[in-house]
């Protein structure tokens, strides 16, 4: 008997993605805790099952180019 470990991965990582962005929004009032940084984390992982963590991937992304241009124009 085959076992699929596709599928536990992908849950695996569906689970951890989750656990990440809510401790990432805990994070936002809690001092002590990177919020922004966990949650950026989660939808890393989760973009790749996840249509909408992926489009929500690609604003992050367009946030820091943004900021690249903006920093580099300020020099």
């Amino acid at each position: 008997m085959k076992v699929d470990k596709g599928g536990w991965w992908r849950a695996g990582r569906i689970v951890l993605g989750w656990v990440l962005i809510i401790i990432g929004i805990a994070g936002l009032f809690l001092p002590f805790i990177q919020g922004i940084l966990l949650i950026i984390a989660g939808l890393a992982i989760l973009s790749k099952d996840s249509p909408w963590a992926r489009r929500w991937m690609e604003l992050v992304k367009g946030w820091t180019k943004r900021g690249e241009k903006d920093r580099k124009t300020q020099r």
